[in-house]
């Protein structure tokens, strides 16, 4: 049978340095295997250099009754590793790489590498170094060369006189010029190497003024919009200039500004800042000029000025009674308007108004408090209380309301979804603010009594909530009936304002077992802010809490986690080290709000993370109430007295913090921890809320109540 040569090892050879373009010392030997490990004689061997050059003595060599194969190498011209590759004759596939190094040849010439031909200041270091290569016949650098540079000209000094070659054959010195303005010389010279000059340049010192690159503010402005320039001035030259100078803002070839800027010493900067505008619509070109009059003397007066083209949005001015009619789009395209407010308070209401009924039109419209809106869509931050709101239904009559409202710019876009024409935009202020509505809806019928004490705990959180939210629709898509895992939960197709809780009490294991379970089901997906919720008690525990006087706070409690406390603090990412599944952890609210008024009830001197969140428990304990270690009695911690419980200002601002506008004037007196809270436990009896909040799904919707994104808690 026939052997095939399926492997091969070096013997010898390998690895060798020689000097660039000889031969190596020693032949290099192989061994040629087949599969089994067995040698193979006979075989066709080819050795073929892949890189670095040179040749081999022999490219196609036979292998001996011991599978041996052997030829010489002679080494290419470049310095640095090299290789051949051993292969079966007639097959592509190597089987062996063999490595060796090639070491420059003697020095033969010095190159000048860089640093030529500099100018500088006198009496100062030119800012690139000096840096020679000592090179072989071949152009390779050769290593533990000196080299001796010399000053021939002009005067001045080297850092370095002499100086050995590094691994690559380079040689380096700082060059500081002499006294002399004009021309200076140094050599680089090497043991029996012609000499290499480099030629420099002395000034008196000068300062650069170099204008960088210039940014607008916002970077698409209207043309009803101040807008902020900023420009950084470097001093590139080697002086400081002797004293002030000028820097313009132009816009399309006419002077807007001028700063007077104190002198920059070198290399160093100053950024120049311009407030200008508003402009006219179009396409603006923003200068900017430094050292306009030509007032400093400079190294180099082609880099003062900086340049920038603008794209100015038109906007149009919209006023109390005079409405904008006639407005048209095609589809896609943008228009914008602002409104001024004067006074604050009360709320604002953008109309759009089709007057063509027959055409199938579409505007949507998006208002922003401050600044122009950047996002449209379906997804667009639809909040009236954070100054924001929009009308998006499938036609071109619109309406956003913004309740609250402070004084100041409210910027319009009107997107056109298809093409429109004849609308008609207009505005109206109205003191009345739509107040915060919790919607409550019993599946079951409580006893008069516990509906009062429903209705009182709907009172009170709309009282520490005010202002209204944006109503979510579900009539086109309607919520399913047992939504989020909750089986009794109803199917939702109507409006819905501004939260709806459905409650149940039933019978779930009698009398001091479960006592309820609360959480919210659906949330916005602007705002992470809760719309559908639901709260369910057990009837038997019910009737005890009312006897012993504790019903109002529990309910409280459990609407308060209904509205996002506890529960909506992971969706908005203000929980840190959550506690579940890693018990004992510094669980904490990061909401800044909510941890100032930790620190005003008297947690300055807390250590741990702010502000504590309970961290002993199962999840439904655990991470959703404040910790009862330190809080003891407050609303929203896990266990409640019956006697009396604040709702703190650290509750209210946690809720601001998620993203309600709040009045925390309506919070309980509280301090940490709390005065003569043993004394007050001890009056009433302790209610463990444990395990109150669902953990289940939580489901996103937009204002036209489409599902989004599906959180589980």
């Amino acid at each position: 049978m026939q052997q095939i040569v399926s492997q091969i090892a070096i013997v010898s050879g390998a690895d060798q340095s020689a000097t660039v373009g000889q031969a190596l010392g020693d032949a290099i030997v192989t061994r040629s295997e087949d599969a089994g490990g067995a040698v193979v004689a006979g075989g066709s061997l080819r050795f073929v250099v892949s890189s670095g050059g040179g040749a081999v003595a022999d490219s196609t060599v036979a292998t001996d009754n011991q599978g041996l194969a052997s030829t010489t190498w002679t080494l290419g011209t470049v310095a640095g590793e090299q290789h051949i590759a051993v292969s079966v004759q007639g097959s592509t596939t190597t089987l062996l790489k063999v490595s060796a190094t090639g070491l420059a040849a003697e020095a033969d010439s010095l190159v000048k590498a860089s640093g030529d031909l500099q100018s500088g200041a006198i009496d100062q270091p030119l800012t690139d170094s000096i840096v020679v290569q000592l090179q072989d016949e071949f152009g390779n650098g050769v290593a533990g060369g000196e080299v001796t540079f010399a000053v021939t000209g002009g005067g001045g000094a080297v850092s370095a006189e002499t100086v050995t070659t590094d691994s690559g054959g380079f040689a380096q010195t700082v060059w500081t010029l002499g006294p002399t303005v004009g021309a200076a010389t140094l050599s680089a010279t090497a043991l029996g190497i012609p000499t290499v000059a480099f030629t420099a340049t002395a000034m008196v010192p000068m300062p650069d003024l170099v204008a960088g690159e210039l940014s607008v503010s916002p970077a698409s402005p209207t043309s009803m919009q101040t807008v902020t320039v900023t420009v950084p001035v470097t001093n590139s030259g080697t002086a400081t200039p002797g004293t002030s100078f000028s820097v313009q803002l132009l816009v399309d070839g006419v002077e807007v500004a001028t700063q007077t800027v104190a002198p920059i010493a070198p290399a160093t900067s100053a950024d120049v800042t311009f407030s200008a505008g508003p402009f006219a619509a179009g396409e603006r070109a923003f200068s900017i000029v430094v050292d306009a009059n030509g007032a400093i003397a400079e190294s180099d007066e082609s880099n003062n000025t900086a340049e920038q083209s603008v794209d100015i949005l038109a906007q149009t001015t919209l006023e109390l009674g005079s409405p904008i009619t006639g407005i048209g789009a095609d589809s896609s395209s943008v228009l914008l308007f602002a409104f001024e407010l004067t006074a604050e308070g009360g709320s604002i209401e953008f109309t759009l108004v089709d007057g063509n009924v027959i055409e199938p039109e579409d505007a949507d419209i998006y208002v922003k408090y401050g600044s122009v809106p950047q996002e449209i869509g379906v997804d667009y931050l639809n909040e009236p209380s954070l100054g924001t709101c929009s009308g998006t239904t499938p036609d071109t009559n619109e309406t956003c309301r913004i309740n609250g409202a402070l004084p100041g710019t409210y910027h319009i876009l009107i997107h056109a979804w298809r093409t429109f024409s004849g609308v008609t935009l207009s505005v109206v202020t109205d003191p009345v603010v739509q107040p915060f509505d919790i919607d409550l809806v019993f599946t079951t019928e409580p006893t008069s009594s516990q509906r009062d004490a429903f209705e009182t705990a709907v009172a009170r959180w709309e009282s520490i909530i005010p202002f209204d939210m944006t109503d979510i629709s579900f009539e086109n898509q309607n919520q399913d009936p047992g939504s989020c895992g909750i089986e009794w939960l109803p199917a939702i197709s109507d409006n819905v304002d501004d939260i709806r809780i459905y409650v149940r009490v039933d019978s779930i294991d009698g009398s001091g077992g479960v006592l309820g379970r609360a959480s919210f089901c659906t949330y916005r997906r602007s705002t992470k802010l809760p719309v559908i919720g639901f709260m369910e008690f057990d009837d038997a525990d019910l009737a005890q809490l009312e006897l012993g006087g504790s019903l109002t706070s529990v309910i409280l409690h459990e609407m308060g986690h209904v509205l996002g406390v506890g529960t909506a603090w992971l969706l908005t990412e203000l929980l840190s080290n959550p506690s579940t599944g890693n018990p004992g952890a510094d669980t904490h609210f990061v909401g800044p709000l909510a941890v100032a008024a930790f620190d005003a009830a008297g947690g300055t001197a807390y250590s741990g993370g702010k502000v504590p969140v309970e961290n002993d428990g199962e999840a439904g304990r655990a991470d959703g109430h404040w910790r009862e270690s330190v809080f003891r009695i407050e609303l929203m911690t896990p266990e409640l007295d019956s006697y009396f419980e604040p709702l703190s200002a650290i509750t209210v601002q946690s809720l601001a913090d998620v993203g309600y506008r709040v009045d925390v004037s309506q919070a309980d007196a509280y301090s940490l921890p709390f005065l003569n809270a043993a004394d007050a436990r001890q009056q009433g009896q302790v209610i463990d809320l444990s395990n109150d909040i669902w953990i289940g799904p939580m489901i996103g919707v937009n204002a036209s109540g489409r599902v989004g994104p599906v959180k589980r808690r």
